[in-house]
């Protein structure tokens, strides 16, 4: 509670943050604390109600805010800090990190961010986000753990390691809807080691570039991901990552979205992921360098309810080229049947009458080479009726020659299996020749199939 906080002006903050011996007298120890051997300033139970702007100071000591309040803006635009920590409390404006040189830490961990109804008075852009970092310069790792967050967004700065976690899904929280970042945004390129793990996301939004490093995003549960005009130069790894289950704050359903456009994903590695499992699935101008699967389950048509088949073909298409490379012959021609069944979607029986009927003969034998059991039951069915027809031609009965079946399965049977050449009728020539025709199709379709799970 505010009354149990000690009120603060910003001012001594800032006095006492660049000079830790000042005010010593004036403020017990339960609020401000200087530890000489470990060099860190402690400020523990404090209320500041103004702004508080930090530009161009130098913070000799590593700064602990600990269950603090603040009820104006964190703004930080310049200067030099050994470490700086937010730990417990809440703010009620956005903390910005504009400027500035961190060498040891910093850290924000069980922070609450309550935005207040004075956000509006003061025309806030809700686009800034409670926690933006818009530059600085990071010696020491970037953590993020536990507490309440509607926004955080990292746009611009020279970064060396970046971890969030607060360990919900660790914890086996599978059901829970509760976020600890709402949404999470990044838009970074100076970065050695960015991870992201064990948490409940809103959102989390990827764009921009990532430079040589490593990217990890695992174990999350998330409403959304979007990652949108972005490019992968370094390793980007996503790992068990799954859908939150449960209701929104008003009690409706929440849906989940899998989405990737306009972005070179580079060298990607899947690991663990299910992405059946999201509602919605968008995927539209992606390329890829690399990619590396591990128990990776892939979307199906029924998720892709926003994307028309042309975009799904180029989709399909893209996936497939990159199971190619991978030398992923099963998961290439599950993608080509994919990508046929879309490409049949954009042609038109006026226009394309002859691919259409060639693409509808490779879809309904075969699925176009994914499927050894179809082509085996129309081998039946299509030998059964020609040995029928023939039969009938001749005017012969068929229970009595039902044996011709094994006879005509074989495209380069005797014409005379039923008859002496000089009875056969012209009708009965042209019903075999049929036949011929399709179980030799038939049974091309058959091999064709068959070798689904061989090498080329």
């Amino acid at each position: 509670m505010c009354s149990d906080r000690g009120v603060f002006p910003a001012k001594n903050i800032l006095a006492y943050v660049q000079d830790p011996t000042s005010f010593r007298e004036e403020y017990p120890d339960s609020y401000i604390k200087y530890y000489e051997d470990s060099n860190l300033v402690h400020f523990n139970n404090i209320l500041i109600q103004e702004d508080l702007k930090i530009d161009d100071v130098t913070c000799s000591s590593k700064i602990v805010f600990n269950n603090c309040a603040f009820h104006g803006r964190v703004v930080i635009s310049g200067g030099k800090f050994e470490g700086l920590t937010f730990h417990g409390g809440y703010l009620k404006l956005p903390l910005q990190i504009k400027g500035g040189e961190f060498r040891e830490t910093f850290e924000l961990s069980d922070v609450n961010f309550e935005l207040s109804d004075v956000n509006a008075s003061r025309k806030i852009d809700s686009e800034i986000g409670p926690v933006l970092f818009d530059g600085g310069i990071f010696h020491c790792p970037v953590t993020i753990r536990s507490g309440i967050f509607q926004k955080v967004a990292f746009r611009k700065g020279e970064f060396g390691d970046i971890y969030v976690n607060d360990g919900s899904f660790s914890n086996n929280n599978k059901s829970s809807s509760e976020h600890h970042i709402k949404n999470l945004e990044i838009t970074l390129q100076q970065v050695k080691v960015f991870e992201v793990r064990d948490s409940n996301i809103g959102t989390l939004t990827v764009h921009g570039m990532f430079q040589n490093g490593h990217y990890s995003i695992e174990r999350l549960r998330l409403n959304r991901l979007n990652i949108h005009h972005f490019w992968n130069k370094g390793i980007l790894t996503l790992k068990e990552i799954r859908p939150l289950s449960g209701t929104g704050s008003e009690g409706e359903k929440l849906k989940s979205a899998y989405s990737v456009k306009s972005t070179n994903m580079g060298h990607v590695q899947y690991v663990e992921m299910d992405l059946s499992e999201f509602e919605n699935v968008e995927y539209k101008d992606i390329t890829y360098s690399d990619i590396e699967l591990l128990n990776t389950k892939w979307f199906s048509d029924s998720q892709l309810s926003d994307m028309g088949p042309e975009d799904r073909k180029e989709m399909y298409r893209n996936l497939k080229h990159t199971m190619a490379q991978q030398a992923n012959h099963p998961n290439e021609l599950n993608f080509h049947a994919k990508e046929m069944n879309a490409y049949i979607k954009t042609l038109s029986w006026k226009t394309d009458f002859a691919d259409l009927v060639i693409l509808n003969i490779g879809k309904f034998t075969n699925n176009f080479g994914t499927n050894y059991v179809r082509p085996i039951i129309w081998v039946f069915i299509v030998v059964s009726l020609i040995a029928w027809c023939a039969t009938l031609v001749e005017g012969l009965d068929f229970r009595d020659k039902w044996g011709t079946v094994f006879t005509v399965m074989n495209p380069s049977h005797p014409i005379d299996y039923l008859k002496p050449k000089k009875d056969i009728s012209n009708l009965f020539m042209l019903v075999d020749n049929v036949g011929r025709v399709l179980i030799s199709i038939l049974i091309f379709q058959l091999v064709t199939a068959f070798r689904k799970f061989y090498k080329k």
